[in-house]
C-alpha cells in the first residue's frame, strides 16, 4: 500500500489483483435496472448510483470486493498506527456515463472513506 500525504488527509492507495469485474459489472447493472436511483440531493441527479438505496457492504455477491477493501482499511489502519475498531456504516455504487460527475462532498462521521474504481478495460 502506498500512503500519499495529502495534508491533513491522508489517501491510501493500492490495487486488487485477484478480481475479475466482469460479473460485478453485469451485477451493478442488473441492480440499476431493479432499483431506484439514490443519492437524494445530489446535484449530479443523472449519475446512477445507490446511496440510500442499497448497501454494497451488506451483499454477500459484493463479497470479494467487501473482503478486500476490510484488508485494505486494516493494512492502512496499521500505517497510520490506529487502533480504533472500525464498522461500515454506508456503502455504494456509482455507474458514470459519459458527462456524468461527481460533485463535491463530505463524509461527515467517518474516520476512513473508501473509494473502489474497477478496471476500466
Amino acid at each position: 500500500m502506498t500512503i500519499e500525504r495529502y495534508f491533513p488527509t491522508c489517501i491510501g492507495i493500492t490495487k486488487n489483483e485477484k478480481s475479475d469485474f466482469t460479473e460485478i459489472r453485469k451485477l451493478c447493472k442488473e441492480i440499476q435496472k431493479n432499483e431506484p436511483i439514490g443519492g437524494r440531493n445530489w446535484i449530479s441527479s443523472n449519475t446512477y448510483n445507490t446511496c440510500g438505496t442499497h448497501s454494497v457492504h451488506e451483499n454477500e455477491q459484493f463479497s470479494d470486493i467487501n473482503s478486500f477493501v476490510e484488508n485494505s482499511v486494516q493494512e492502512y489502519k496499521q500505517e497510520m498506527n490506529m487502533t480504533t475498531n472500525l464498522t461500515p456504516i454506508d456503502s455504494w455504487f456509482c455507474i458514470y456515463e459519459k458527462g456524468d460527475y461527481q460533485e463535491y462532498h463530505n463524509h461527515p462521521n467517518s474516520l476512513i472513506s473508501v473509494v473502489y474504481f474497477p478496471d476500466n478495460s
